[in-house]
């Protein structure tokens, strides 16, 4: 998301804060020891909050901000900002993953998108909210430099802060304010503060434990200290598909005649952006019918059929290939009725749901050969709750 992201902000010539300090790396010693605190903090502690930043995505192949090869580090320099090794839409979390949302203004309902927002600063996204009674302008929850934090959201993260009994920092450099002050209210409160990261930060001196590591290598040592076995991770997507059918001119012997129009569409809207799918197939299992590949949005096919009669319809999704090669494929079937009675109103949408990207995750070995079946990880003795 970085590299979108920072490509959208406005232009700002000062970024805030330090770029491009050296990255520090503790050693392998000091890391097994300072793991081994946290855990036990942890399985002390009733109350943990984490404050995360975009250091915990370095991981999934998407670049920070700040790093030595960070966007805004590079930018300064006036060098091209680095490639993603995958792209934000696909990238497969690590130990933790994050979201964008945009809200109704009128209703205040949120939405989460399987795609990237296309704007930045609380802007009008072109959509429009779909409960019933509202059809309200709905605005991105993404923030640009002169913009604040939502005040709602902001207050309950600094009551959460100051609750908490134990706050760690992931991957975040503690640069920008109000949000960097949020993990001091723990230890106002008489909490500890954690910072895990590769650099340095503002708030060194006030933490009782520093570490300087990736996240990934702390939280799965972290993990199998407090002998917690990682839940796998399952992305699920969706796609709608329905058709409309309309009453087409027929000679007046012939049977009636209608044109069929079929629809493959995000679940999200008609108009939204189906980033995944690279082709649609789409055959008649009555063999008369010609079939068609649709290589790019809109998928919509519209096909004349004479005479009343359900057909099945086989509609076959080509996803990208940054997709586990495993899930590359989907099939699945839609029955279509052409009458005249359903020339009165469109059908109604039918919601295929599939699985796309699995990942096994294990703190007892490394993440590219994990498996959750490994019988060393025994469930935890005592559990601690997270805020």
């Amino acid at each position: 998301m970085s590299a979108g992201y920072a490509t959208k902000l406005s232009y700002r010539e000062d970024l805030g804060g330090q770029l491009g300090d050296p990255e520090l790396h503790d050693s392998t010693e000091d890391i097994s020891t300072k793991a081994a605190l946290l855990a036990e903090w942890l399985s002390q502690s009733s109350n943990v909050v984490a404050f995360t930043g975009a250091g915990i995505s370095t991981a999934c192949g998407i670049p920070d901000f700040r790093g030595p090869s960070g966007i805004w580090t590079l930018q300064r320099a006036h060098k091209p900002i680095p490639e993603f090794k995958v792209s934000f839409g696909v990238a497969k979390p690590s130990l933790t993953h994050q979201a964008s949302s945009k809200r109704c203004v009128k209703c205040k309902r949120e939405y989460i998108r399987d795609f990237e927002m296309e704007t930045v600063g609380f802007k009008f996204t072109g959509r429009r909210c779909i409960t019933d009674g509202c059809n309200g302008r709905l605005k991105d929850q993404v923030l640009d430099w002169e913009d604040a934090l939502p005040e709602d959201e902001l207050t309950a993260s600094e009551n959460a802060a100051a609750e908490a009994d134990l706050a760690i920092c992931l991957g975040t450099s503690l640069q920008i304010t109000p949000a960097c002050n949020i993990p001091l209210k723990t230890t106002k409160a008489g909490g500890k503060l954690v910072i895990i990261n590769l650099q340095k930060t503002p708030k060194d001196n006030k933490a009782d434990l520093v570490i300087h590591a990736k996240c990934d290598e702390i939280m799965q040592q972290v993990m199998a200290e407090l002998r917690i076995p990682l839940p796998a991770y399952t992305r699920q997507d969706a796609v709608c598909v329905s058709h409309t059918v309309k009453k087409a001119k027929s000679f007046h012997d012939d049977p009636p005649c209608f044109s069929c129009t079929i629809h493959v569409h995000s679940i999200h809207g008609p108009k939204c952006p189906l980033p995944l799918i690279q082709q649609v197939d789409i055959t008649f299992q009555d063999g008369v019918l010609r079939p068609a590949s649709i290589r790019k949005q809109p998928f919509v096919l519209t096909r004349s059929v004479s005479g009343a009669q359900t057909m099945r319809v086989h509609v076959q999704l080509r996803l990208t290939d940054t997709i586990d090669d495993a899930h590359r494929m989907q099939c699945f079937t839609h029955d279509m009725t052409t009458s005249a009675a359903q020339c009165q109103a469109a059908s109604s949408p039918q919601i295929h749901n599939f699985t796309t990207q699995r990942v096994l995750y294990s703190p007892c070995m490394s993440t590219n050969e994990s498996s959750l079946d490994d019988q060393s990880c025994q469930p935890p003795v005592k559990r601690h709750k997270s805020s």
